[in-house]
Parts: C-alpha cells; sequence; structure tokens
C-alpha cells in the first residue's frame, strides 16, 4: 500500500511542477549536492546503471541562478536509473546474488532520495 504521504508529495510535484519543493528544500540541497554527486559518480554506480533519466524541466526551476552548479540535476521531475541486463541474467543460477549486488549499490541513491522527501515534510 502506498503511503497517503508519498500520494500527497507527488500530486504536490506534479500540481506545482516542483516549484514548492524546490523552493522548501533550496538548502538541503545545496548542503547535499556533494553527497548526491559523489553518490551518482561512484564506478559501481555509474557502471550499474550508466546515468539518471527521467522526465525534465525544459527551464531551470525558479529560485535558482542558470548558472547553479548540477543545475542539470535540478531539471529532474523524477530520478530514475535503469540497468539493463540480457536475456540469459534471468535464468542464471547467480541472479539472486546479482540482484541484491545492484540493490546494494542503488541503496545510497534511494536513501539520498527519500531524505529529500522527508525532508519536504520537515519544511
Amino acid at each position: 500500500m502506498i503511503s497517503p504521504n508519498i500520494i500527497k508529495f507527488l500530486t504536490t510535484l506534479k500540481e506545482n511542477n516542483n516549484r514548492d519543493w524546490f523552493n522548501k528544500n533550496k538548502k538541503w540541497y545545496q548542503r547535499s549536492r556533494e553527497e548526491f554527486k559523489f553518490i551518482i559518480n561512484h564506478k559501481e554506480f555509474k557502471y550499474n546503471f550508466r546515468e539518471i533519466s527521467g522526465e525534465k524541466l525544459k527551464t531551470f526551476p525558479r529560485g535558482f541562478p542558470g548558472d547553479f552548479p548540477e543545475i542539470e540535476l535540478l531539471k529532474y521531475k523524477s530520478y530514475t536509473v535503469i540497468k539493463s541486463v540480457m536475456d540469459c541474467f534471468i535464468q542464471s543460477e547467480k541472479l539472486t546474488e546479482e540482484i541484491t549486488r545492484v540493490f546494494k549499490e542503488m541503496y545510497p541513491f534511494n536513501r539520498f532520495i527519500n531524505m529529500a522527501i522527508a525532508e519536504n515534510y520537515r519544511a
């Protein structure tokens, strides 16, 4: 079951095109961007997920200058990482082991995003 807080958060993002979230979380993001860069630039993260994808704003969010460091990361409406695998991977004897490894590598990314969501409700 999806938490009502998650539904509220996602609805707010959709309705406000992220403006409210960015305004409330600007200080948090500025403090945390180095941690986020470390996570997404980590060698194993890059190997497993290559890049972040997701729908993006056409321009930078209000309240941030166009030359703000990592402005491209702020344009995302959602953050998605994908691990591509070959068909034979699904039938591999090491499937569980590999899935566990990939999820462990994804954990810091998910933790960071969840912290952002939690911070939104404290703001």
